[in-house]
């Protein structure tokens, strides 16, 4: 899982009582990974990560330039 809170299994059925058993049905097991916080732990995760960084590939401010459309913002997850 990778956020609290995320979905993991969905049921369908025909009214909600056999929903609600069909949910009740479903059994989770999860396996416990180790996660990295900080760069420096990368080789910890083995295959599961690659290092951060920048890849532009073009010429960013000329993109700008000649976008029609710049939509600015912050975003983010809870």
């Amino acid at each position: 899982m990778q956020w609290a809170g995320t979905e993991i299994a969905s049921v369908a059925a025909i009214n909600e009582e056999v929903a609600r058993d069909a949910a009740r049905a479903v059994v989770v097991k999860y396996e416990v990974l180790p996660h990295l916080v900080k760069e420096q732990d990368l080789a910890a995760a083995e295959n599961r990560a690659k290092p951060a960084g920048e890849q532009v590939e073009g010429d960013p401010d000329q993109a700008f330039k000649d976008a029609d459309v710049i939509v600015e913002g912050e975003y983010g997850s809870r």
